[in-house]
């Protein structure tokens, strides 16, 4: 993008924030620059005419700064199911959540691995059964489900979040983990069905827990092959 005329060399230069489109930087004046721009020569673009960058994230602090964040909180604990728990706690927060629920496929099916809140209220008989079954819906269809929809929700199937909800009166939204071109699991959100919750927290969900499918995915490849070499040791004495 062509500069300003009349811009002097030891001016800060300018931040970057990303646009609407995901090929364009808007270019903003520095905090620093109080003085009104001066007037470009005829042909030069000014920064009048970038595009308007998005409002910040819901949270306190940036999205990028919240998503390291969350993978620090993985990195911090040594075995996978300690780590999720601490996951699933920590986006509860983040997400102005009542429950965040953690789910990775296993030959097939989804299998619950931790939840935030009450847990033993998800992990027993009919109810966790039918968690897994939501989380397993979004899965199949590679995209977020919420239960009930929202108005510019695309169509979705979203029956087996209809019987959940039901169960345990929550209003949910399950985001899939992908890992490259796989979904590997999924991330359940629940708040209270009344009053409606402010969405705002929910706006960047997806940005902020798409750093969370590799890097549960490696955790959980690295115990696995751990416990496999464990296995080859103990079979050998």
């Amino acid at each position: 993008m062509p500069v300003s005329a009349g811009r002097s060399p030891s001016t800060s230069p300018p931040a970057l924030l990303r646009s609407d489109s995901p090929e364009t930087l808007a270019v903003l004046p520095s905090a620093e620059s109080a003085a009104p721009p001066p007037t470009p020569a005829a042909g030069s673009a000014t920064v009048g005419d970038a595009r308007r960058a998005p409002p910040q994230p819901a949270w306190r602090g940036d999205l990028a700064r919240e998503a390291l964040r969350l993978q620090a909180v993985v990195h911090a604990h040594a075995d996978l199911a300690t780590a999720a728990d601490a996951l699933a706690g920590e986006l509860a927060h983040s997400l102005r959540a009542e429950r965040v629920s953690i789910g990775l496929q296993d030959r097939g099916a989804t299998r619950l691995l931790a939840a935030s809140g009450e847990l033993e209220r998800v992990q027993i008989g009919t109810r966790q059964r039918a968690l897994e079954h939501a989380m397993d819906e979004a899965i199949d269809q590679a995209a977020i489900v919420r239960y009930p929809t929202e108005a510019g929700d695309p169509p979705r199937i979203g029956a087996l979040h209809a019987q959940y909800s039901r169960l345990v009166q929550s209003r949910l939204t399950t985001l899939p983990l992908i890992d490259g071109e796989r979904v590997i699991g999924a991330i359940t959100v629940e708040h209270p069905l009344e009053p409606a919750p402010d969405p705002s927290p929910m706006r960047d969900a997806a940005d902020l827990i798409a750093p969370l499918g590799p890097l549960l995915a490696l955790r959980r490849l690295a115990e696995a092959r751990g416990l496999a070499r464990w296995r080859l040791i103990r079979a050998r004495r």
